[in-house]
């Protein structure tokens, strides 16, 4: 789920993965179907469009109520900076494949990844899964504003936003999503309190830290459940999210995870520091981390 623009205003839609197919059975076996016909995709539309119109109508039967307070106010400039089309003019018929736009509702479902092309459905879920601002697209110029980059012209055809910082944080902070918000989430077999989850997705490969446990046992010989290691250790995540590698060194060599110590008493000794005076307050509660000093904006 995105619910913003590349001009960073408040634009919700929805990012849907769907295989091309039905599980079917008890054993859910998987049966391809054909790509959807461009009437499918309109009828499809006009269920969305009029449910959600059902949906809002049910929630604010007397019209949207008036902001009560300035995050509203952020959020009801943010989604209305694009002023309306005028009376008796309608969007653009759809010209594309599988496209239909409707009453301010779009789909858009001529996207598809071959089932065996694993690097093109990385790519698609991480163009889904992007945040609303790209650091590499922002520059600071010299009269102190921000100038943040396009992707694609806009409709009056300008290719930069010009924002002061204070501009710039009043349109990020429509986009912060809610808290208790899940902006993946997964449907039907893929769901996961669904029965069938665990037989339509492949089973990991057995690691060879299982395997060295099973040989040790005997036959007889009620073995503990082994460790297993996860597929992507932190290093790795962080190095694929953020493309920072924690384990190479400044001086160009590469670090190893020798041991995790807890111990602050531990740690102070290996790093040559003298030992801690043991605090009665520290005993009592335990010490939240800290964040680091936050930079200034203005």
């Amino acid at each position: 789920m995105q619910n913003f623009t590349q001009a960073l205003l408040l634009h919700p839609h929805f990012h849907v993965l769907v295989p091309e197919g039905v599980f079917v059975g008890e054993v859910h076996t998987f049966e391809g179907v054909p790509p959807p016909q461009d009437e499918e995709v309109l009828r499809l539309l006009r269920r969305v469009a009029r449910r959600t119109m059902k949906l809002a109508n049910a929630r604010f039967p007397d019209g949207l109520p008036y902001a009560k307070d300035a995050w509203e106010v952020q959020l009801r400039d943010s989604s209305q900076t694009r002023m309306p089309l005028p009376e008796g003019q309608s969007p653009a018929p759809a010209t594309r494949r599988r496209c239909a736009w409707l009453d301010g509702f779009s789909l858009h479902a001529d996207t598809r990844v071959h089932e065996n092309d694993k690097q093109g459905l990385e790519r698609l879920r991480r163009y889904g899964a992007r945040g609303p601002l790209s650091q590499e697209r922002l520059s600071l110029r010299e009269d102190g504003k921000l100038e943040y980059r396009l992707k694609k012209p806009s409709r009056g055809g300008a290719m930069v936003l010009v924002l002061t910082p204070l501009q710039l944080v009043k349109r990020l902070c429509p986009l912060v999503v809610a808290p208790k918000v899940h902006l993946t989430r997964f449907f039907g077999v893929f769901a996961p309190n669904s029965a069938a989850r665990p037989r339509v997705l492949p089973a990991p490969p057995k690691s060879t830290l299982q395997a060295e446990h099973a040989q040790g046992c005997g036959p007889s010989e009620k073995c503990a459940p082994a460790l297993v290691p996860p597929k992507l250790d932190w290093a790795g995540l962080l190095r694929r999210t953020f493309d920072i590698d924690v384990l190479r060194c400044p001086c160009g060599g590469e670090r190893k995870v020798l041991a995790v110590i807890s111990s602050p008493d531990v740690a102070r000794k290996i790093l040559g520091l003298p030992p801690s005076r043991p605090d009665s307050r520290l005993t009592q509660r335990p010490v939240l981390p800290t964040g680091p000093p936050q930079l200034s904006l203005l």
